[in-house]
């Protein structure tokens, strides 16, 4: 029976596109982990839609992301943020942040590495903000991590 289950799990397993499996990678690596300075408690979660465009914008990110028009999306380099997200004094937000820089190093067959936000358009004083780390995929996908936060 158990060599019928891992032969089932082998299976799914093939089937999986390069950019799943990065993703999986990720949130497995980041398991365990919140995002520092939220005031939600949201781990990382895997992240991949299919992209077949170049370069990441605002408007080509909302469109593969299948976001509606409420959302205002935002696009920056992830290591720009990293760079100045590493300068924290509080050592468990510093050991997400590294963890981050170090998935990012890791996956340098990625080529760019965007930061995405997406905020409601309609917030008030207390909104959402979406935040998504990705790696740039060469077939075709945005692969990485996203977590939700709770921002005031």
């Amino acid at each position: 029976m158990e060599a019928k289950r891992h032969k089932k799990l082998q299976f799914r397993r093939k089937n999986l596109t390069h950019g799943r499996r990065i993703a999986n990678a990720c949130s497995a690596l980041m398991q365990g982990m919140y995002y520092p300075g939220s005031e939600s408690d949201s781990f990382y979660e895997s992240f991949c839609i299919p992209f077949p465009a170049q370069i990441v914008t605002a408007a080509n990110f909302a469109l593969a992301a299948q976001l509606s028009n409420i959302w205002i999306v935002t696009v920056t380099p992830l290591s720009d943020w990293l760079t100045q997200m590493l300068t924290t004094q509080e050592p468990a937000d510093l050991a997400t942040y590294k963890n981050l820089e170090r998935l990012l190093g890791a996956t340098r067959l990625a080529p760019e590495s965007y930061r995405v936000i997406a905020t409601p358009n309609n917030y008030c004083h207390s909104f959402h903000k979406t935040r998504q780390h990705f790696l740039r995929l060469m077939d075709g996908e945005l692969s990485g991590l996203r977590v939700f936060s709770v921002e005031t």
